[in-house]
């Protein structure tokens, strides 16, 4: 036993150190610049990320503090966030890169590519590029043509022309005036590898002057020669360290992870195994194997096969009863299990896995173990807050073929049946069924990337209550109290012409150190197999509170969806406790659904009327990998003016969702969500929530069961 409890935490450690790739040797990634994308120091490369790999750079050195993210979206394209704190010029910024590969190496042809740097910034570091690299050996040249900001030293005359327009004030707009100007840059560097494993040095030529910072503070930072070494101990964290500008020290830290890494193998709740009926001992006259006949007779013919025997009748309860406690033993909840001739009906509600295909995989392996011998289907539908999202039926030769090797998961696929989700889950679930739950849990709020500091926090306890009283209504609360945090240090209050209805965030978190979230009571229901529908009232979220409700069309076996919501809210006192302030408005969206075919890309179009009372669109695009760890981006146009918006003209971020199964070694069906934008404003704000259903519908769909199947239905 205690070599058995010594093997799990030891495992659990194993799974930590893959999470962050310190024993990945993965060559193909490429070193970080001190502006987050791939480069050398203080300019880029045409080098990238692999596909799919998630990095966060900090640099510091004179005249600028810089902290970016970058995402490789595609293996062609990067893009990166950025927060810099420029001492010399212009106080703190944020910024929006990307870089695009047009032509990859080849032995003779260098890898090209093209960038834009604060394309919807302020505009204090824009610029844009093309860039080529090719590697010799252990070198790696890089040469590269720069405009805008890119271009302070002037090497050459722009062919293209024009003037350059600088707006330093509300930034976030396209202005048109992108590879103009009168000069064009010239950049380039080495990077050499050394037979010291993981070093790397690194020579630049810097076609950035940083003219404006010499203008402001008169300060020169214009010497072009910038040399450094960098450093990687692991695959996952790198080190720089660098003398820029003749004259300056550079500290930089690079962590990087690749979102699409499958870390199941290292989970310690793997996968039970797959029981035949053969296994349960359900026929054991198979099992028995005649002797070895005698050395030099003759071998006995063989036995007529035997008659079939009738299977003996199961005691229902009892065989009910033993079905339970296995798919309890698999963290499933049972709505209701039955046995109806050779078929069992199951329904189970999954709170324990992020994917819904893996919870029906669960569930048959624990029925293989436990049904009676006559039971020859499993029939399992998925049910969420009281409605059936999921219906799969599974065939016991199937998958005891699955068990003895002798099919694929993708036979087994073909041999199952998976239907639109029952309108109805009367017939699988039991007629008085109740449900209260509650957690407590570590309680984390943060303001990211505020104009004036990148990172505010408040660590503290938050705890949650639901209470299924019937099919499909529930009442719900969450609350939360903050231990210690440094909200006190916000100083910048909000300046919007608008309704405030988020820029006061700033207040929320510094009166709302203790509250609740929300109080509420809700039903879920559905006019059909493929429409869904809600209804709540209550404190919504934190901000608001009031009435409203979602109605989601959602066909079989299709990509789209369509969906409608409305809402009547009034806001919340800045304290989160019971008072109301005097702020109300009508919400709502249509929004239009679609999963692209390419690289599991999903989009998302809302059309309608927003908090402070514009009206517009908004545009999500999300990719979704395997592990379902998603990145994605939104942009928000309404009839609110550049001018009326404030600092930022439109609102616009990036998101990241980070399961909490992916970064553990068990099945969790937590979420770790962050949103990322360059400043919080009043325009084409949404109410939090406001449309549920089709992530809520979104794990048993047709379509991830389908991406979802090979990797829960191994043998």
């Amino acid at each position: 036993m205690a070599a058995a409890s010594s093997f799990i935490p030891l495992r659990a450690a194993f799974a930590a150190e893959d999470l962050f790739h310190l024993l990945d040797n993965n060559t193909n990634v490429p070193t970080l610049s001190q502006y987050g994308g791939v480069g050398l120091l203080d300019t880029r490369t045409s080098r990238m990320l692999p596909d799919g790999y998630l990095s966060a750079t900090v640099s510091i050195k004179n005249p600028d503090d810089r902290i970016g993210f970058t995402f490789q979206a595609f293996p062609w394209l990067e893009t990166s966030f950025r927060w810099s704190n420029n001492y010399a010029y212009f106080g703190p910024d944020r910024s929006f890169d990307f870089k695009l590969r047009l032509v990859q190496e080849t032995a003779f042809i260098p890898e090209f590519a093209i960038g834009m740097q604060d394309f919807l910034g302020t505009g204090v570091y824009s610029g844009e590029y093309i860039v080529g690299s090719k590697r010799f050996g252990r070198f790696d040249v890089s040469l590269g043509l720069g405009w805008g900001r890119l271009a302070s030293r002037g090497t050459l005359k722009n062919p293209i022309g024009g003037t350059r327009e600088s707006d330093f004030g509300l930034g976030g707009s396209f202005t048109g005036d992108y590879f103009q100007g009168p000069d064009l840059g010239v950049f380039g560097g080495i990077e050499y590898q050394p037979r010291i494993h993981n070093l790397k040095i690194q020579v630049e030529y810097s076609s950035d002057s940083y003219k404006l910072e010499l203008q402001r503070s008169g300060k020169d930072y214009s010497f072009p020669l910038n040399i450094g070494v960098s450093y990687r101990p692991w695959s996952g964290v790198d080190f720089g360290l660098s003398l820029m500008h003749g004259k300056e020290i550079g500290v930089r830290l690079s962590l990087f992870t690749d979102l699409a890494a499958d870390n199941s193998s290292n989970r310690i709740d793997q996968l039970p195994p797959i029981r035949t009926r053969e296994d349960a001992g359900a026929a054991p006259s198979s099992l028995v194997t005649a002797p070895p006949p005698a050395a030099g007779s003759q071998p006995a013919a063989p036995p007529p096969p035997a008659a079939p025997r009738p299977l003996p009748m199961p005691d229902s309860d009892a065989s009910i009863a033993l079905m339970r406690q296995a798919l309890a033993g698999q963290s499933l909840i049972v709505r209701g299990l039955t046995i109806g001739g050779n078929r069992i009906e199951l329904g189970i509600v999954n709170e324990a896995f992020l994917r819904d295909t893996e919870a029906v995989s669960r569930a048959a392996r624990a029925l293989s173990a436990t049904a009676p011998a006559n039971i020859e289907e499993f029939h399992i539908i998925t049910i969420a807050n009281g409605v059936a999202v999921g219906d799969i039926l599974i065939r016991r030769n199937a998958l005891e073929k699955l068990a003895n090797q002798a099919s694929s998961p993708a036979e087994l696929l073909l041999a199952s049946e998976v239907k639109p989700p029952p309108a109805s889950i009367v017939a699988y679930t039991d007629p008085n069924y109740r449900r209260f739950t509650w957690n407590i849990h570590p309680e984390m709020r943060q303001s990211v990337f505020d104009p004036d500091n990148p990172f505010f926090v408040g660590l503290g306890i938050g705890a949650e209550q639901t209470f299924e009283i019937g099919r499909g209504w529930w009442l719900g609360a969450s609350q939360s109290i903050l231990l210690w945090d440094t909200f006190d240090d916000i100083r910048r209050e909000s300046d919007s012409t608008l309704p405030h209805v988020r820029s006061d965030i700033a207040r929320y978190l510094k009166d709302g150190k203790y509250g609740f979230d929300s109080l509420q009571a809700g039903y879920f229901f559905k006019l059909g197999r493929e429409v869904y529908g809600r209804g709540k009232v209550g404190y919504l979220e934190e901000m608001f509170a009031g009435v409203g409700g979602e109605i989601l069309y959602r066909p079989f076996q299709q990509r789209w969806a369509i969906g409608l919501n409305l809402w009547a809210v009034q806001q919340r006192d800045y304290n989160r406790l019971f008072d109301l302030l005097d702020y109300q408005t009508v919400t709502g969206h249509a929004t239009f659904y679609y999963e692209t075919p390419w690289n599991d890309i999903s989009l998302r179009f809302h059309v309608g009327r927003y908090l402070a009372k514009d009206y517009g669109y908004t545009f999500e695009a999300v990719r979704t990998f395997r592990t379902g760890v998603q990145v994605g981006a939104w942009f928000t146009i309404t009839n609110v003016s550049a001018e009326q918006f404030g600092e930022g003209s439109f609102d616009k971020g990036i998101m990241i969702r980070i399961p909490m199964e992916w970064a553990l070694p068990f099945g969790s069906r937590s979420v770790f969500d962050l949103s990322l934008r360059p400043i919080q404003r009043d325009g084409g704000q949404m109410l939090f929530g406001n449309t549920q259903l089709y992530d809520m519908t979104q794990s048993s769909s047709y379509g991830e069961t389908m991406r979802q199947w090979d990797s829960v239905f191994r043998p």
